[in-house]
């Protein structure tokens, strides 16, 4: 029973193992491809998103513009007479949200409604309204007032041509508002960069005013160089996401251009924030891993134990088996299975049945022995008996004979009288021949019998020996189960070991470690149980082996008897070969009887006719008496031979059947 259970619990370890290693790697793949996707959706979302806030943008500045183009069209503006459009400009200031509004001339010098004038360098974009082109914008920074700027600047178009060009100012920081407004999740952020890296809009107003350029920073600050790279990255692809290292953290960015401008809005994300619903599915997996593990816990034992029942009632039958007990039946639902456990327990059956019929039919054949050693006593016993009745009247023959010679006179008389003794003798003679017939028969029948037993005998040694043999690996398959109770035994004590490293690591983790440490603390019980089961099945294990020995040396001792019983079989089996030669040798005798009764019955009527020949003829008939008589001697001595090898014969019969009742059947 042990020993199944250390199957069960191997194939629970195995399968455990197995589905632990395969749900592990089906939740860490399941994590990644979820991280992978929630990143790229992440992503995603930013790049609609910083398109979203670019055309926002966008359209602020559009409106602001088509104010400037408005204004722009109007008669006084494009009289370029200064006093006319200061005083439209002024009117106009109040219903618009720019600061101050002014008039850049041919040359670049601007002059402002509030009585204010710049003039503008060759390079500033700015000039490019005296150009012809639209829309123009320029963000620019105040160090002296540290104040943000941002111009719209339009040309003034009189008859077709350019003359100067319109310009509206407005606080810089009405990008960063629109920044302010936009971003993604509570960690992330927007800002606006230029074609150079430089930030002009940005929830950190500081940035903006100090100009903040990642790629500039760089060249000095080597922590700036994944910013750097990811800036120009920005610069060049225009519209796209990317990613980098800022402060310590990785945080994720989608970038738009923003229409008809060079500038960027450029969106953050923080990858812990993006990823916070991870920790969730990771829950979930290990939840889904442990009842996973759990029911194929209790799936394996249950398909360990439909394994190891009928394996256990098997086993129960060959114990029995060596116990030479054949009585019981293996089960049919075993029999009908039609797997190795159904072949097993076919060949089991096999077994007690092979062994109920050689045991019986060794049982009969020792009885016919019995009976047969019996019959053959009684029959020699009685040829001997009648040898010596034989053997009197031929020693009275040879008596008669001599008197017979001494008294011629009365040989009339007694030839009459030596006739019918010679009669009476000739019968006997063939009544002897009959009998030792019959027995040369029964020693055939004795030899033939002796030689069934013989093939017997040697058919139990030779199972006998199947017995030994499969006893044998048995006993080594109790040392392998012996091996395999040890590695369980150091698996649980590594299981333990790891068990109180998991504890003591749960307790340093504190309140979330609290879910590991009771697990911890189910898998330390887990091993102890797996080391106590160790332990029960080496015990087992230990006993089997010990059975396994004594089956071992019964089944020898089997074997010796088995072996002796032959050598009596065979023994047995010259004897009655001699009482054969000896029967032929009487028979042979017998017929000598019979013939030379014949011609004492034609010397009878010769005597009758001519007593001149009467004493030659007793003198014959007195020298082949002593013959016969000598003859029937060497009878009697081969006849007392016969009844002690029959008398030896039952002895051994007797001793195979005190065998075979060892035997429960």
């Amino acid at each position: 029973m042990q020993m199944m259970k250390s199957i069960k619990t191997k194939l629970i370890i195995w399968f455990s193992i197995l589905i632990l290693i395969s749900s592990s790697a089906i939740g860490i793949i399941s994590i990644l491809l979820g991280i992978n996707t929630v990143t790229e959706e992440a992503k995603k979302s930013l790049v609609a998103l910083s398109k979203e806030a670019a055309n926002t943008t966008y359209s602020r500045m559009e409106k602001e513009t088509q104010v400037l183009e408005t204004i722009a069209s109007l008669d006084d503006i494009q009289d370029m007479d200064w006093k006319k459009q200061k005083r439209i400009l002024s009117d106009q200031l109040e219903s618009t949200e720019f600061h101050d509004l002014g008039v850049m001339e041919p040359d670049g010098k601007v002059k402002y409604s509030s009585g204010t004038t710049t003039q503008i360098q060759e390079s500033d974009p700015l000039r490019k309204a005296l150009q012809g082109e639209e829309k123009i914008l320029s963000f620019s920074v105040d160090f002296k007032s540290n104040t943000v700027i941002l111009i719209f600047a339009t040309p003034i178009e009189y008859e077709g041509n350019v003359v100067g060009a319109l310009l509206g100012r407005r606080d810089g920081n009405t990008l960063s508002d629109i920044t302010d407004d936009i971003k993604y999740g509570e960690k992330g952020s927007s800002y606006l960069i230029n074609t150079e890296g430089t930030i002009i809009a940005h929830t950190d107003r500081n940035k903006v005013l100090s100009q903040y350029n990642a790629i500039n920073l760089a060249k000095e600050d080597e922590s700036k160089q994944s910013e750097a790279f990811a800036t120009k990255q920005i610069i060049q692809e225009k519209s796209g996401t990317s990613e980098y290292t800022l402060e310590g953290e990785k945080v994720y960015f989608g970038y738009s251009s923003v229409p008809n401008t060079e500038w960027i809005m450029v969106l953050t994300a923080n990858q812990d924030e993006v990823l916070k619903s991870i920790p969730g599915l990771v829950r979930t997996n290990g939840i889904i891993i442990i009842i996973t593990l759990i029911v194929s816990i209790l799936f394996t034992y249950l398909i360990g134990k439909s394994f190891t029942t009928p394996i256990v009632e098997v086993a129960v039958h060959l114990k029995l088996i060596s116990q030479l007990d054949i009585t019981k039946e293996v089960p049919k639902k075993l029999l009908k299975k039609k797997d190795e456990i159904g072949i097993f327990a076919n060949a089991v059956e096999g077994i007690i049945s092979n062994f109920r019929r050689i045991i019986s039919e060794v049982n009969i054949v020792s009885e016919q022995v019995t009976a047969s050693s019996e019959e053959l006593t009684a029959t020699s016993q009685n040829a001997a008996t009648a040898i010596d009745e034989v053997t009197k009247t031929v020693e009275e023959i040879a008596n008669g004979a001599s008197w017979q010679a001494e008294n011629t006179e009365d040989g009339s008389a007694k030839a009459i009288l030596l006739g019918d003794v010679i009669s009476s003798n000739y019968e006997k003679a063939v009544a002897l021949n009959e009998e030792a017939g019959k027995v040369s028969i029964a020693v055939n029948q004795g030899i033939s019998e002796i030689e069934k037993l013989l093939k017997i005998t040697e058919e139990c040694s030779n199972e006998t020996k199947e017995i030994y043999r499969v006893i044998q690996l048995t006993n080594e398959s109790s040392l392998k189960i012996s091996e395999a109770s040890n590695v369980i035994d150091s698996i649980a004590e590594e299981t333990n070991l790891l068990a109180l490293n998991a504890a003591i690591e749960a307790a340093r983790a504190g309140e979330a470690g609290k879910g590991f440490a009771v697990v911890a603390e189910e898998i330390r019980k887990l091993a102890e149980q797996s080391a106590n089961s160790a332990k029960s099945i080496e015990n087992i294990v230990l006993e089997l082996h010990k059975n396994s020995m004594n089956a071992v040396n019964s089944v020898e001792r089997v074997s010796s008897i088995v072996e002796e019983q032959n050598i009596s079989v065979k023994h047995s089996k010259e004897e009655f070969v001699l009482t054969d030669a000896a029967m032929k040798v009487v028979i042979h005798t017998a017929e000598q009887l019979r013939i030379s009764g014949e011609e004492m019955d034609k010397m009878k009527n010769q005597i009758l006719d001519s007593l001149q020949n009467l004493s030659a003829i007793a003198e014959e008939n007195s020298a082949s008496s002593e013959e016969a008589s000598s003859a029937m001697e060497v009878q009697t001595q081969s006849m007392n031979e016969i009844a002690n090898a029959s008398e030896e014969l039952a002895v051994l019969a007797q001793s195979l059947q005190t065998i075979i009742k060892r035997f429960h059947y």
